[in-house]
């Protein structure tokens, strides 16, 4: 009974549908998030025919190593450094990209749905926020996100995705325009609001790029009306200043002597402790100074103590790839940056310039910029950016079908 049901299903609808309910989940709760990726992957690889059997291309191979080298760690870091295997979260976001970039037969408007529904969980999530921290600052935590960084990171993936498809999508509708201003404009608020001084300049940067290339790339602008709203936001900022901004002003500084100064430097003595395979993912906050002695005093021939820290994470992306998968890890990680930024490239110098290529550039920057003071690519910010960068990757495999 149960296989004649699923057969009457279409199975193409029902791998839209858990997606869609994924999306959902993902700010909101854990439980079902969880159960739900499992139930999407599944319809990935066992529902929909010949599914994996297309035209793979770089980055399918590339998926495909990072997968394998992630066990590959894991299993080192249980036998050689008896350290827990921590492969679940890397795994995680890994098939679910994989699957999404796989997926070429939604519709333009299907995708569009889909990207909506995710700003709209994040919106009504930072809404529910509010309800339990009305100050804002330190305490603004998505529900199944976390912590206020990892709150911000996510925050501003869904604002450049927001901005992306208001400013350069030509198939919304009126009442979706309205939804993703509203929504662009309350999220922004909630990343200034945050005091992430890191998410709060990409949100600027990412800004700026999507406009350019709307105003001067493509020249499609209402310059007129893009003076006039820079002016408004100008005069109300200086009249106004934001709290982030005396953040900036009077906060420690995210490149100089600092806390974050110190673990950088406890990282880069962990990474050469263990250069090749590293100690396994999410395993930094097990390494202490006695770890990385014997490297310091080889280099310097005495430590002080004084200018290392150990942390629970190394807050920067790098690090925690080098620290916790090696050398190894780390080039696959760059091989798939250079394969989604050359995709990004190769449509703008082709001119073929749409709202999921903005999105995806955003993202880049946004997990590349960020990444350099916090440890991006992780979590729930990481299946958000997956999402993001699996729609660019599916655009590309389209373009590249064609082709041939």
């Amino acid at each position: 009974m149960i296989s004649e049901y699923i057969r009457q299903i279409d199975k193409r609808d029902a791998t839209f549908f858990l997606l869609l309910l994924l999306l959902i989940f993902l700010p909101l709760f854990e439980a079902p998030k969880n159960w739900l990726f499992v139930l999407f992957v599944f319809s990935c690889f066992f529902i929909e025919k010949s599914f994996w059997m297309k035209g793979w291309i770089l980055i399918d191979w590339t998926f495909l190593a990072w997968i394998m080298i992630t066990f590959v760690v894991g299993i080192n870091a249980i036998f050689v450094h008896k350290m827990p295997m921590n492969i679940n979260d890397t795994i995680r976001f890994l098939l679910f990209g994989w699957c999404v970039s796989r997926i070429t037969f939604f519709s333009d408007k299907k995708v569009i749905i889909l990207s909506i529904i995710a700003i709209l969980s994040t919106v009504f999530t930072l809404i529910y926020t509010y309800k339990n921290c009305p100050g804002g600052g330190g305490c603004i935590e998505l529900n199944s996100v976390g912590h206020v960084n990892h709150t911000a990171i996510f925050l501003t993936i869904a604002y450049a995705l927001s901005l992306s498809i208001l400013v350069f999508s030509q198939k919304t509708s009126q009442v979706q325009k309205i939804i993703l201003l509203v929504s662009s404009l309350f999220l922004a608020y909630g990343i200034t609001d945050s005091l992430s001084r890191a998410a709060f300049g990409l949100m600027i940067i990412t800004t700026i790029v999507i406009l350019f290339f709307k105003a001067f790339f493509l020249k499609q602008s209402h310059l007129s009306l893009l003076i006039i709203s820079t002016i408004i936001v100008i005069s109300s900022i200086v009249y106004n200043p934001p709290k982030i901004f005396h953040e900036i002003e009077n906060g420690t500084s995210l490149v100089a002597e600092s806390p974050r100064k110190k673990i950088r430097r406890f990282s880069y003595y962990a990474f050469l402790t263990n250069p090749i395979l590293g100690v396994g993912f999410d395993n930094f906050s097990k390494l202490g100074l006695n770890d990385i002695k014997d490297a310091v005093i080889k280099s310097k021939g005495s430590m002080n103590e004084q200018l290392y820290m150990p942390y629970s994470h190394p807050h920067n992306l790098y690090y925690a790839y080098l620290v916790g998968g090696g050398i190894i890890a780390f080039s696959v990680l760059i091989l798939f940056w250079l394969s989604v930024s050359y995709m990004v490239f190769y449509f703008i110098k082709n001119r073929k310039i749409d709202w999921v290529v903005m999105a995806a550039m955003a993202v880049i920057m946004i997990n590349l910029g960020i990444g350099f003071v916090n440890t991006t690519l992780h979590h729930e910010h990481a299946i958000l950016s997956m999402f993001v960068l699996g729609l660019l990757i599916s655009k590309y495999r389209t373009e590249f079908e064609n082709t041939d």
